[in-house]
């Protein structure tokens, strides 16, 4: 959704933290470990692995999910449509260059064809996107995973969660 690669929905769900990191808390973090990722998408990850154990899990993810999806539905219907989006994407600077690549995201997911996004068709999303970035179906994602991805973190998604 807020992602310029065509396959990077992954991308743009891990780019809702990106800019919550901060040097003291990675100072530490085993993403920092990983020189053949991008440090955008290493930064990123360890903020949204929580434990700090080098594994996101797919509760971690879910807890990312909810509140990139709270925050999109901005009036807490329990649905977001794609001007909810594009509103979004506004505020953040999108490019206005990513809206048809936002809009095919957005039919992707509104599996009913209703104009809008629920928490069902969100959280579905999530979890096809979490079973394909887990390379070895461990149960978890890990830098290992990532590897050689194509995934983008867009400058400024992170606000997406900023109070």
């Amino acid at each position: 959704m807020l992602c310029r690669r065509p396959a990077t929905f992954a991308g743009g769900l891990l780019a809702a933290l990106s800019l919550l990191a901060t040097s003291s808390l990675l100072a530490s973090a085993p993403a920092l470990a990983a020189p053949g990722i991008a440090l955008p998408l290493r930064l990123l990850f360890a903020v949204v692995d929580t434990n700090g154990d080098g594994a996101v899990t797919k509760a971690e993810a879910h807890l990312l999910s909810d509140r990139i999806f709270a925050q999109i539905d901005a009036s807490h219907r329990g649905a977001f449509t794609e001007a909810d989006v594009t509103a979004l994407r506004t505020r953040l600077g999108g490019d206005p260059r990513d809206a048809a690549e936002a809009h095919k995201v957005f039919i992707q997911m509104d599996a009913n064809r209703d104009g809008k996004i629920t928490t069902r068709e969100w959280t579905a999303r999530v979890d096809v996107e979490f079973a394909r970035l887990d390379a070895n179906r461990d149960g978890a994602i890990t830098l290992e995973d990532l590897e050689g991805r194509d995934l983008d973190v867009p400058a400024g998604a992170a606000s997406v969660l900023m109070p």
